[in-house]
């Protein structure tokens, strides 16, 4: 969680072991099937006629909000504010002092920027 959180002070002990029983069990095996999954076409050769997925953001219909805390792992913080700046039209946000749990280091910015989104 030290790594997710940038507000180390809401790391409790309860959150702790309510995280670690999320984590194990059919929860981690799952997580590994992705992994592996992953893993087995990081070497496969790319179509060069296929447009990577994050340049198709634009083509998708459904509404979309994106939040990225600016101090994620990463750099997430820097490749979605060049995302951003390649594509302006993507409704995407970065919140500062934040790292990757933004519904809980920025609580106020993410209701302020989901509520809205979500009535909608």
């Amino acid at each position: 969680m030290e790594k997710n959180l940038y507000h180390q002070d809401l790391v409790t002990d309860a959150e702790v072991a309510t995280r670690l029983r999320m984590s194990t069990g059919k929860n981690h095996k799952a997580f590994l099937a992705r992994n592996a999954a992953g893993a087995k076409n990081k070497g496969a050769p790319k179509d060069p006629n296929k447009k990577a997925m994050w340049q198709r953001l634009a083509e998708v219909k459904q509404p979309m909000l994106m939040i990225y805390g600016r101090d994620d792992r990463g750099q997430a913080g820097k490749r979605a504010a060049e995302l951003k700046q390649q594509q302006p039209a993507l409704d995407l946000h970065i919140v500062p002092n934040c790292k990757h749990l933004v519904q809980w280091d920025a609580e106020k910015d993410f209701y302020r920027l989901a509520g809205p989104f979500l009535r909608g």
